[in-house]
């Protein structure tokens, strides 16, 4: 899927693995957490560094520009920490979203 930074337009793009669905025994944590709910709606632009969040994919980009594209990677503790205390959300869910996020990746350090 492919992405657009909503502060300078650079083009990043996504690979989303669907292995887990795959997977007969996907591991639920005690705080809820499971392989099949790890899909980060915000990232970090790489060009201009800020944290935004992942809008609609963009449909009409063509192959011939592969070369200009950043990979998406996974949102980090820090991304998650920025956009609470930039107040990136705009409503309660999302803040809930947001902060359960920065949650879950605390405690992944501790899975891995």
């Amino acid at each position: 899927m492919f992405y657009e930074c909503n502060n300078c337009q650079n083009i990043m793009y996504k690979y989303i693995d669907l292995s887990f669905i795959i997977r007969s025994a996907v591991p639920l944590y005690s705080d809820r957490r499971s392989f099949s709910t790890s899909l980060s709606l915000i990232t970090r632009c790489k060009k201009c560094n800020i944290v935004f969040w992942l809008g609609e994919n963009i449909q009409s980009i063509s192959e011939e520009n592969d070369k200009s594209k950043c990979p998406i990677e996974s949102s980090t503790i820090y991304e998650y920490l920025e956009a609470i205390n930039t107040n990136l959300f705009n409503t309660k869910s999302e803040e809930i979203y947001l902060r359960k996020m920065l949650w879950w990746s605390f405690n992944d350090r501790a899975r891995e």
